[in-house]
Formats: structure tokens, sequence, C-alpha cells
């Protein structure tokens, strides 16, 4: 009777001690689901309450994660102060943890968060950090996020050149990490940096394939800012036809995205536009348009561009008092905002309207005009963002379900390409390691006059370093380390080294991981034809981690699905 009131209390303990572990692993793919979906604001209310909830019982590993991605999730919605102080709150905890992933994006989304404040110098050093760190490790995606904030970096500094060099670069590393939703963006961007060099045929070349690559992955977020540019670069050359192609295309994507801040941008350049043919009228309905529509989604400095163009407006068409109250506006924000460049941009603005306000209070005794607004604009934008917010929620989930299934079958081809290899012949075996090829090894190593590299081909070793580890299924072990490794071989770090810089990409824990992830699958698969799916909590330690966050970062680097979203389509397609 003892004996099973033990194993009541054992198993109780057990389901009681996975229970947290289950959830966490649950939360980590509704983060990632909902980042990935661009629904940054209800990403970063899930983040916050799992913070409160876990606060006290998560690892530092699990906290930093959190933080990392809650910072950008505010970076996403512009909410620079809150990024930056959850960027901080993740680079303290980083003092505690080892996981050298997790540190660099830390450093990266702190260089985020000073960036867009405005601090660009504790910007550059956190930028720098990750960069060192990307380098030595040869992370493809760490570096290229470093070499693109540290291009931001430039453009607003007015370096140019640089910034094209440093996204010239990063293009390289996108090559290399192979992603096609990467190419785009660096097009963009260094159409963008060709356009702030007045290059504007290379500009144009680079931003037409990154439309043409935007189109193709359905980044309509990146499509956006494509037309943008596309249309500053041909006002740039004088060719308004075009010009004004490319504006309405991209203001009526902006429609279907709710962006309502593109949207400002876009009603203020065409109040501009009107403003230098004297069309005061058009001019004060773009004005008006763009300042309803940053009410809705505030971006200070657009805000007072606006109400100085509102002013000029408004004085043009001799309508003294609300020329006087959007100058008031315009003063009231410009002395709110920090960003040394955006000041001195707008100083000079200030300069420029001293001498006219003088005039304008004067006039504006003669004058008693009363404006009322109207409320229609407001009703209509809402009726419009409570369909199209219904229509983007279906479309955003019907694009990730595809997503997901083209990834799906990805694996699935892939592992048979893998499968058809390993039936080939292998041109030696290497079930035991003699102690004569040791002692070889050590004696051609402390052969003093030994002085000719080797640079035989190490595909053998290579070879025999995989066969081993598979054949033993030393992956799982999670100690398994690169010293381990070499004293298995019998060979020393130099030869292991070469042999992986001959035959792939992958440094020795890729390599291990890779393993991992496969027998992560194979289980996968195997809890399905069983319906047990939902009892793996321990998936990752049975696969060879140690660890349930580094299990769900390697899987999702590996294969582009988290392991729900994999298990999902496994059971869909019966396994």
């Amino acid at each position: 009777m003892r004996a099973v009131q033990h194993w009541i209390l054992v198993f109780t303990f057990l389901i009681a001690s996975s229970g947290p572990l289950f959830s966490q692993y649950q939360a980590n793919s509704q983060i990632d689901e909902l980042m990935s979906g661009h629904k940054h604001e209800e990403a970063a209310k899930l983040i916050s309450g799992l913070i409160a909830q876990y606060n006290e019982s998560a690892s530092p590993e699990q906290l930093m994660y959190y933080y990392n991605e809650l910072s950008l999730a505010e970076l996403k919605m512009r909410n620079y102060d809150a990024a930056l102080q959850n960027a901080l709150l993740s680079l303290e905890l980083s003092l505690s943890v080892s996981d050298s992933s997790l540190i660099s994006k830390s450093w990266l989304v702190t260089s985020f968060g000073y960036n867009r404040t405005g601090q660009l110098d504790s910007a550059l050093k956190y930028t720098n950090k990750a960069m060192l760190l990307a380098r030595k490790q040869g992370n493809a995606s760490v570096l290229r996020s470093a070499l693109i904030s540290l291009a931001t970096i430039s453009n607003q500094n007015k370096h140019f050149t640089d910034a094209l060099n440093y996204y010239a670069e990063a293009l390289i590393q996108t090559r290399q990490i192979n992603d096609p939703l990467l190419f785009a963006v660096d097009h963009y961007n260094l159409g963008l940096t060709f356009l702030n060099l007045q290059q504007y045929d290379s500009c144009l070349y680079h931003l037409n394939t990154a439309v043409h690559q935007a189109t193709l992955y359905d980044q309509k977020d990146l499509l956006l800012f494509c037309f943008g540019s596309m249309s500053e670069c041909y006002l740039a050359l004088d060719d308004h036809d075009q010009w004004m192609h490319w504006l309405l295309k991209a203001l009526e994507l902006a429609r279907d995205l709710q962006n309502h801040q593109f949207l400002a941008m876009g009603s203020y350049s065409l109040a501009e536009h009107a403003m230098r043919d004297d069309n005061f009228e058009v001019a004060l309905s773009y004005a008006l348009d763009a300042d309803s529509l940053l009410r809705l989604q505030p971006y200070p400095v657009m805000q007072a561009q606006t109400d100085s163009l509102l002013y000029l407006a408004y004085s043009g068409l001799h309508r003294y008092r609300e020329a006087i109250k959007h100058l008031n506006l315009f003063y009231h924000q410009s002395n709110q905002l920090f960003n040394e460049q955006q000041a001195a941009q707008l100083n000079e603005m200030k300069v420029q309207y001293e001498v006219a306000e003088k005039n304008l209070l004067i006039k504006n005794q003669a004058l008693d005009i009363s404006a009322k607004k109207k409320q229609v604009w407001i009703y209509l934008l809402g009726n419009i963002f409570f369909l199209t917010l219904i229509f983007t929620v279906i479309l955003i989930r019907w694009k990730r379900k595809k997503y997901v299934e083209n990834i799906f079958q990805k694996e699935k081809y892939v592992e048979a390409l893998l499968e058809e290899k390993k039936q080939l012949p292998v041109r030696h075996s290497y079930d035991a390691i003699g102690d004569i090829a040791i002692e070889a090894i050590k004696e051609i190593s402390s052969d003093e006059e030994e002085t000719v590299e080797i640079t035989e081909d190490k595909k053998e070793l290579y070879d025999e370093m995989l066969n081993l580890i598979e054949k033993r299924k030393l992956y799982l072990n999670p100690e398994l380390n690169q010293q381990v490794m070499i004293t298995m071989l019998g060979t020393n770090k130099k030869y292991l080294y070469q042999a992986l810089a001959q035959n792939t990409n992958d440094n020795f824990r890729m390599v291990i991981n890779r393993f991992r992830i496969n027998e992560s699958k194979r289980l996968i698969r195997n809890e399905i034809q069983k319906g047990t799916f939902n009892t793996h909590g321990d998936l990752y330690q049975r696969s060879g981690f140690n660890s349930q966050a580094s299990f769900y970062r390697a899987f999702k680097s590996q294969t582009g699905l988290t392991p729900r979203e994999y298990a999902r389509e496994c059971a869909k397609q019966g396994a």
C-alpha cells in the first residue's frame, strides 16, 4: 500500500513540475506566431503578462527571451522609450547568462532602442559588440542585423557612402543565409541610400528589385515603403507623372494596411506639392487629412511639419486665426522633440516664421472666424478600419497557414534527399579508432623537424565524424563538445577545424544540433502516430538539448517552423 502511495506522489509531482515548462513552450510558440504575423500589440500584451506571471520562477534565459521579443514588438509599434527600457532589462540579465545567441540579440535590440531614441553613440557601442561576436562565431544572421544597424546610424549622420558599404555587406550575409524574405529588405535599403546619394539610376534599379521580391513573397509592409521611395526618386528626377503614380499606389496600400503614419506622410507630400503651385484650398485639404491621421497614430516630427504646413495654407487663404493656432501648435510640438538632427531642422523653420507671426497677430484683431470640426471623416475611418481589420486578420492567418505548409513540404523534400544520400556506399568503415592511429598523430604533432604544412583533404575525417555521431547517437548527450569528439576521433583541434571548414559552413555545435533536430522530428512523428503528442514535454531532453529555449530556437532556425507547427503539419498528413 505504501509503495502505491509513493508512486502516486511521484506521478503527481512529475505532472506538476512539467506543467510550467509545457506552458512556457506554448507561450513561446504563440509569441513567434504573433510576431511573424505582425500582431505586435497582441504580442506585447502577451509577453508582459508572461513576465508578470513567471518573473519569480522563470530562468534568466527565458526572461531574457521575453524582454528581447518585447523590445522588438515595442520598436515595431514605434514605442521607442519602452523598447529601450525592455532592452536594458534584457541587457542586465545577460550578465548571468551564457547563451551567446540570446546575448547577441540583447545587444542588437539595445542598439536599436538607443538608435531610435537618438542616442547614437550608445547604439554604435552595442552594434559593434554584436558585430564582433557574430564575426567570431560566424553567425551570418546576427552579423547582418548589426550591419543594418550600423548603416542606419551612418544614414542618420549623413554618411551615406559608409551606409552603402554596410548595406552591401549585409546583402552578402543575406545570400549566405539564403532567406528569400530578406533580399527585398536589403535591396530597399540600398535603393534608399542611393536616393540619398542622388544616384537615381541605381536607386530605381534596387527599388524595382525590392518591389519584385516583396510582391513575390507578399511583403506588403515593405512594398508600402518601396512605393513611397519610388515616388521620392521620381520627384527628384522631376517626373511628376511617375511621382504621382507611385505615391497613389503607396497610399492605396497604406489604406489596406491601416498604416496611418504613412497615409499622413503621403497626404503631407500632396499638400506640399499643392503649396508649390499656390493652390491653398487643395493644400489645406491634404494637410487636414494628414493632421487627422496623425491623431490616430502619432508621429511627433511629422505632426510638427503638418502644423507648419497648415499655418501656411490658412495664411494663404487669409484665415489668420486658424493659422495662428497651428503656428502655436508647431512651436509646442517642436519644443518636445529631443533628436538633435530633427531639432535643428525645426529650429530653422521657427526662424522663418517669427516675423510672419507678428503680422498675423495684427491681422487677427480684425477677424473673428469660428471653426467647426466635422465628425464624418472620423466616422468613415472607423468603419474602414473595422472592416479592414477583419479582412487583414483573415488574410494574415491564411498566409501564415500556406507559409507553414510550404515550409513543411520543403522539409519533407530535404529529408527525402538526405535519406537517399544515406543509401549511397561509404568509402570506409569507422567503427573503431585504433591506438596505433592515435600514437601516429601524436608522433607527427611532436616531431619538431616536421615543417611541411599538411593540406590534404579532410573529407574522410569529416565523414568519420558524421558516421560516429550517427552510429553511436552521440548527439543525445547534452554534454557532447568539441574536445570529446577530438578524443574519440583520435585527432586534434586543428584537423577537426579543417575538416569542418572544407566540408560545411556550420561550426561543430551547429552540426550536432542538426542531428538533434532530426531526432526531435522523428520523435514528433512517432508521437503523432501514437496520438500522444501533448505529453512530450521532455522532447528537448530526449533529443539531446539541455534547455527548452535552446531547442526551440535551434528547431525554428533549421526548419523555419516551430515544433508545434511541424507537429500540426505531420498530423495533417498522417505523420
